[in-house]
């Protein structure tokens, strides 16, 4: 095991972004919510950041492809909101993530040994989302049996559709079950001692690659 395979963008630390949300949040717990382009309806997404906001988190919002930023608003003092964040920086100086599970997020978790509330879209990221409730490092919003999944797994729609019927709630929720309970942050620090703090898996995986080739 060399670590993950991270393309180049996820890769990048923004030193700069963490020091300027820590500032910006001062006392308040961060939370970093990051879906990516699927999953999640525009008006789930801002319900979760209004109520989180209301309950005193400091929220970083990556839109990636659900909308444009000019849409949801947040105070300067109440969170930060963008297109895209660097994904390991944003998950580096929270206490909890908010994603659909996606092998990113999932490992930049695992990497800062940040708890994580998962909601995922499609199988690769149900898995992920299982395995963080696996470490007992996160919680899965879905409720699904085992009936459901081996007669609906290879249907291209159905885990977004069941993700877009939970309600904003239980995403507030379950982030303030992780932020008040230390044995979430325990266990994704154990996950980080499993797995390690490597980013440079593909630079590791490509010289083992060439070491072979030459003997």
């Amino acid at each position: 095991f060399v670590g993950p395979i991270f393309s180049p963008a996820l890769e990048t630390v923004d030193q700069e972004f963490e020091d300027k949300m820590k500032l910006l949040a001062g006392d308040k717990k961060i939370v970093y919510v990051t879906f990516g382009g699927t999953g999640l309806p525009f008006k789930t997404l801002h319900l979760i950041v209004k109520q989180l906001v209301a309950d005193g988190f400091f929220v970083i919002v990556s839109l990636g492809a659900t909308s444009h930023k000019t849409v949801l608003k947040l105070n300067k003092t109440d969170g930060y909101i963008a297109k895209y964040v660097s994904g390991i920086s944003a998950t580096n100086v929270a206490d909890c993530v908010i994603s659909h599970g996606s092998q990113g997020t999932f490992v930049h978790a695992i990497i800062t040994a940040t708890p994580i509330v998962t909601a995922a879209s499609n199988a690769d990221q149900l898995v992920h989302a299982s395995k963080s409730r696996e470490y007992k490092m996160g919680i899965l919003l879905h409720e699904l049996t085992k009936f459901e999944i081996f007669t609906k797994i290879y249907d291209p729609i159905w885990l977004e559709e069941n993700a877009a019927r939970i309600p904003a709630q239980n995403y507030v929720d379950a982030v303030k079950e992780i932020v008040n309970n230390d044995s979430y942050k325990q266990a994704a620090i154990r996950a980080q001692k499993r797995f390690g703090v490597s980013t440079d898996g593909s630079k590791k995986a490509a010289k083992i690659n060439h070491d072979h080739l030459m003997v």
